[in-house]
């Protein structure tokens, strides 16, 4: 059965399952990598980093085929059109099958090469079984992939979400009890493996109860169609695997010029950092549907006031998030794991910069995959990835680990954040870009305030204890969300924020 709920409690209901399920994951995860660090060591963790990245890579984050299967939905599911579903769904399925297969055979290939991209001073026994066992646990999401799909594109996000989180803390609770009483690192990637196909199993459970329709489908999709798909899912390839590329390259390029220990020091950072923007991504994924079912309208005037408003909206979680992994973050590794574990300030600074200027550009990219202008932008991230690549191994040379984030920062800003607000702008919001990039400015500067007031009235507080950093938190917590709320109360997008809560208050 189709969802027929408003987009409103739609999201709404996406978000709050989404961050209470993302903060149980939180928890265990810190539960999970302090066992891991304390009984496998660094070496371990930036073998784990490494492989990560290079799976990454192989996956091409599917192929970008997701975003152009919500786009295909969008219509059929506002109009209730239960066979082109089915002629949909039967496709994807089909197709996710072969990308599994391409993942696991491509992944195979880069055996060989495994012992260049791991840079220890001693060898690890086991290597291709590690390797393999991580490649089999990135083969598997495909399965069911099309099925959470149009939980997605249908604004029921959270049940993707809830059997999610069930599979990680199954994961977890097993992960720990193999760390704890073998200390091996195999056994910790098998369980792993294990309650991935179990949380596979779940989803499609489920989304048989939510769809009936998909037991018994043979529905074929019209040549017409499949051509149009394929155009959108053409374009969406070239995207996402540059974006793969910009993204997850990071961990191997330390790894080959500096060295695979200082991948899992850095990796406890851009864990605790994607654990943060997990959250405000969350949000934002959360809404997607939403406002696929609003694009979908072909209301511009409606777009754009909601665009405007969700904006701010972002803007207020990520300069929030920048502004308290900037002041917290090393305090905080100092205190869980020890001062050995510290990278430098710079590093801090590259790392968070890493989540502010993508997570900016989150609600341009949500209206640009359910508009499908990722077509006309399909080729911005090549770009991107080629500029990140040689300004990265310029920089690492030259400023080591903090060089070679910086640049990812770089190749956005001079690609993404350049280039995608205007095709948005013109094509679909009609609207002058420069509004855009004032408002962008406008936030940064409002951005930068709250950090240096928030860093100089705490700045006298004594590191070394919880209790010194609670309260210092607790600074962080409060005085970067009052500057926010009083640049911002009287605003039109303030207004229509508001406004969507108080309904929301009213249905709940």
């Amino acid at each position: 059965m189709l969802n027929i709920r408003s987009r409103t409690s739609n999201s709404a209901k996406n978000i709050v399952i989404a961050i209470s399920c993302q903060l149980v994951n939180l928890v265990l995860g810190f539960v999970v990598r302090t066992y891991f660090i304390k009984l496998l060591g660094a070496d371990y963790l930036g073998i784990n980093g490494v492989f990560g990245n290079i799976l990454s890579v192989l996956s091409m984050a599917d192929l970008g085929i997701g975003a152009a299967i919500s786009f295909a939905l969008y219509k059929p599911i506002a109009e209730g059109d239960i066979e082109q579903i089915k002629a949909y769904m039967n496709f994807f399925k089909k197709t996710y099958r072969v990308i599994a297969i391409l993942v696991f055979g491509i992944g195979c290939l880069c055996i060989p090469f495994l012992g260049v991209l791991v840079n220890l001073p001693s060898d690890v026994a086991n290597l291709t079984v590690i390797y393999l066992l991580l490649l089999s646990n990135t083969t598997v999401t495909y399965l069911c992939a099309y099925k959470q799909t149009l939980l997605i594109a249908d604004q029921r996000n959270y049940v993707n979400k809830l059997i999610a989180t069930f599979g990680i803390v199954l994961a977890n609770i097993l992960e720990i009890i193999i760390l704890y009483t073998t200390h091996s690192y195999i056994g910790y990637l098998i369980m792993q493996l294990a309650s991935t196909i179990i949380a596979n199993i779940c989803t499609s459970i489920v989304a048989d109860k939510y769809y009936p329709f998909l037991r018994k489908n043979h529905n074929k999709l019209e040549k017409v169609k499949k051509k149009n798909l394929f155009k959108g899912i053409k374009a969406m390839v070239i995207y996402r695997v540059a974006g793969v590329v910009l993204n997850a390259t990071d961990n191997i390029l330390i790894s080959v010029l500096i060295s695979t220990t200082v991948v899992g020091l850095y990796s406890n950072y851009t864990m605790l950092c994607g654990c943060v923007s997990g959250i405000a991504t969350l949000i934002f994924e959360a809404i997607k549907g939403s406002i696929g079912s609003l694009t979908a309208e072909k209301d511009i005037e409606n777009a754009k006031k909601n665009f405007d408003a969700i904006s701010l909206f972002n803007f207020w979680i990520y300069a929030f998030a920048t502004i308290c992994l900037l002041g917290l973050l090393n305090d905080f590794i100092t205190l869980w794991l020890g001062k050995e574990y510290i990278l430098s300030n710079w590093i801090v600074l590259a790392t968070v910069l890493n989540i502010y200027i993508p997570g900016i550009m989150i609600v341009v990219g949500n209206f640009r995959d359910t508009t499908g202008l990722y077509v006309k932008t399909r080729y911005v991230y090549v770009f991107a990835a080629a500029i990140n690549l040689v300004v990265s191994i310029i920089l690492g040379k030259l400023m080591g680990v903090a060089g070679i984030i910086f640049a990812s920062s770089i190749a956005r800003i001079l690609t993404s954040v350049a280039y995608e607000p205007i095709v948005l702008f013109k094509d679909y919001l009609k609207k002058r870009p420069i509004e855009y990039y004032a408002i962008q400015i406008k936030y940064l500067i409002i951005m930068i305030i709250a950090f240096i007031i928030t860093y100089y009235l705490t700045r006298f507080i004594p590191t070394g204890t919880w209790s010194y950093f609670i309260l210092k938190a607790s600074i962080y917590a409060i005085v970067p969300n009052i500057i926010i709320y009083i640049s911002f109360r009287k605003s039109n997008e303030f207004n229509v924020l508001k406004s969507k809560g108080k309904i929301l208050l009213r249905l709940n």
